[in-house]
């Protein structure tokens, strides 16, 4: 969705303009294949306590997955106290590219979390106002979404 949006409608883009669907068109009766902003709509689960276990999709991985994926949707559409954006899609980005090469291959919802919110310390260290503003936008947007 990211780097749809980065090319569609450009890397600074407000958020609001964008596309929040993965292969639009893709599923019978032209749903897409995900949609970051409502996975309901597909059938998909968007909060833990949702969570699918069943042995088919390799565990509920695919399926599952919709629940992070509301989560970044959060973390990108993340406003303050006065409406405006907490962060740019550049650096959301950046943050979610650094957080993946840290990753191991067994990774839960809350390493992602935990491993997001190590990267957002590190990339906002030069202001520590900005850092907690940063941070805690993150983990409303988890928290919303029952990743805690």
């Amino acid at each position: 969705v990211i780097v749809n949006n980065w090319f569609v409608c450009g890397p600074d883009s407000d958020v609001a303009t964008w596309s929040w669907e993965i292969a639009p068109g893709w599923r019978p009766g032209g749903l897409p294949l995900r949609d970051l902003r409502d996975p309901k709509r597909l059938g998909a689960p968007d909060h833990m306590k949702d969570y699918l276990f069943t042995s088919g999709d390799s565990g509920g991985v695919h399926t599952n997955s919709n629940i992070h994926n509301k989560a970044a949707y959060k973390v990108l559409t993340a406003v303050d106290a006065g409406g405006a954006r907490v962060f740019r899609p550049r650096d959301v980005a950046v943050l979610y590219y650094v957080t993946l090469t840290r990753l191991p291959s067994t990774a839960t919802f809350a390493k992602v979390l935990e491993v997001l919110q190590n990267v957002a310390k590190t990339y906002y260290a030069r202001d520590p106002a900005l850092q907690q503003e940063k941070v805690a936008a993150i983990r409303v947007a988890y928290a919303a979404v029952g990743i805690q």
